[in-house]
This record gives C-alpha cells, sequence and structure tokens, in this order.
C-alpha cells in the first residue's frame, strides 16, 4: 500500500532505511560516520517517551533524537518538508539545536523540548502545509462515554 510507495520512492532517491529492531549495528556505523544525514522521524506519536509541551498540550515524544545526537556527538536539526507547487516540495534544516553546553551534555528533556519547538514554529510559519495523520495527544485526550 502507501507504506511500500513512499519506500521506493525515498529509497529511488538514495535514502537508506533500517530497522531499529535488526540492523542496530549499521545504522551505528552510519551515525558515527558523520558523512550522511541521519533522518529521524520525531514528529510521530512515541508509544513510550517524555511528557513534554507540544502545541499547547502535553503529549509523549521520542527522545531518539537528543539520545542518538549525544551519544554518537551528531549535529541536531529539524528538517522540514514544504511545498513550492503542485508536486514540488523543498526540504529546509532549521538552526541546529545544541545538545551539549559548557562541555556537558544538555537534559535528554530541554533538548527534546528543542525539537517539539522548532516543528512548532513550522507549523504555525505555514499552518496549510502541515499534513499530518497521526495523533500525537490520543492517550491523554478523556474518553468519551457512550
Amino acid at each position: 500500500g502507501l507504506n511500500r510507495l513512499l519506500h521506493e520512492l525515498r529509497a529511488s532517491s538514495g535514502v537508506r532505511f533500517f530497522d531499529r529492531r535488526k540492523e542496530v549495528k549499521a545504522l551505528r556505523k552510519l551515525m558515527t560516520d558523520g558523512s550522511v544525514v541521519l533522518g529521524l522521524l520525531g514528529d510521530q506519536s512515541a508509544g513510550s517517551g517524555m511528557l513534554l509541551d507540544f502545541l499547547g498540550d502535553k503529549c509523549l515524544c521520542s527522545t531518539a533524537p537528543a539520545i542518538f545526537s549525544q551519544r554518537y556527538h551528531c549535529r541536531l536539526a529539524t528538517g522540514i518538508c514544504y511545498r513550492t507547487g503542485p508536486a514540488k516540495w523543498v526540504v529546509e534544516f532549521e538552526k541546529e539545536i545544541p545538545t551539549f553546553a559548557n562541555g556537558s551534555k544538555r537534559s535528554v528533556e530541554e533538548v527534546t523540548q528543542d525539537v517539539n519547538t522548532a516543528f512548532e514554529k513550522a507549523i504555525y510559519k505555514d499552518p496549510l502545509n502541515w499534513f499530518w495523520v497521526h495523533d500525537r495527544w490520543k492517550r491523554f485526550k478523556k474518553k468519551r462515554k457512550r
């Protein structure tokens, strides 16, 4: 279906995929190599994660970008995809998010909140561009009585 089509489109442009459960060594090698841009889908609802602010509400947020960046000394920035015309897109990388301060690791919570803030700024900049089918707040909505 759609997932297969997206994988094929991404692979045709040289994007590599890793199964986080089976290909840890290959992913680790890629992160320490320093010659590639690694993309993590940090804007999706985390099955587990840290409860932080996003668009005025609390939601579970993946800490993977912060943890990987600190562990492997990778630079961290958000990449935002903007529509520029029919079937035309451009990816803009936002300002680098610092993961260390004064020689020490910043807290994973602070770094992850900075990632959320970068996504929020992009959404407020161009709300019509934001197409997102994942409900990040689903676990925290009050259940309706039927």
